[in-house]
């Protein structure tokens, strides 16, 4: 599963690493982890992003970045 995010000019797809639930329906919230496929991204803690597959979409806030 790779979505794609966007925030500000990165789209990007991610892989998704880790999950804190298994699974989020709508209205849910989660902490999630994801990497970038093809080249590293400049983020800022606090960025807001939005993250879409098909007709899934997440609105997400970046929490901690690891480098």
């Amino acid at each position: 599963y790779q979505p794609v995010v966007h925030c500000g000019g990165i789209s990007q797809s991610v892989q998704i690493v880790s999950m804190d639930k298994e699974y989020l329906r709508s209205y849910d919230e989660g902490v999630i982890t994801f990497r970038f496929m093809y080249r590293p991204e400049y983020l800022e803690i606090g960025n807001i992003f939005i993250m879409r597959e098909g007709n899934l979409k997440a609105l997400g806030k970046v929490l901690k970045i690891d480098k």
